[in-house]
């Protein structure tokens, strides 16, 4: 499964790893782009990584 944070407000349900492409820049940033229907079929966000620690964050607006 993806996250949480794709399946609780985007899709109302979980992803699994073939219903989402991300691609992933070194600089911290990353983008979702859902291949199933959902209000926002991409959704731009950052990471940072240290420590043994993964965060990821994106916003929509509201």
């Amino acid at each position: 499964m993806i996250g949480a944070f794709l399946s609780d407000g985007v899709t109302r349900r979980s992803l699994g790893f073939d219903e989402a492409r991300i691609e992933i820049d070194p600089d911290g940033a990353f983008t979702a782009r859902l291949l199933v229907p959902g209000p926002w079929p991409v959704l731009p966000g950052r990471f940072l990584a240290g420590r043994g620690v993964l965060a990821t964050a994106i916003s929509v607006p509201a």
